[in-house]
């Protein structure tokens, strides 16, 4: 029965209101965004620069939160593998 929140940061690519897959090869970024919601009106952040956090109660089950991504409109990156890595911080 605990409150908790999850933030999620900017990734090694960028900040919390700007997050940037990086290419393998490492010189092209394709922008990406994570949101709290499906309509994807929210973005999920650390509650900076117009960004969100979820909250919930714990219930000592497990319990399953969905992240939201998209990948807006922009000009096409060369064919590639993009990645990131987004830490998530649980406080409870």
């Amino acid at each position: 029965n605990d409150a908790y929140r999850i933030r999620l940061n900017g990734g090694q690519n960028g900040t919390v209101s700007q997050r940037y897959m990086r290419s393998s090869t490492g010189n092209q970024l394709v922008r990406y965004e994570l949101h709290t919601t499906a309509a994807r009106t929210v973005p999920w952040g650390d509650g900076t620069a117009g960004t969100a956090f979820v909250t919930g109660t714990g219930t000592g089950n497990v319990q399953q939160v969905r992240v939201y991504g998209r990948v807006p409109a922009q000009t096409a990156p060369l064919p590639g593998q993009y990645s990131d890595v987004v830490t998530a911080t649980v406080e409870f």
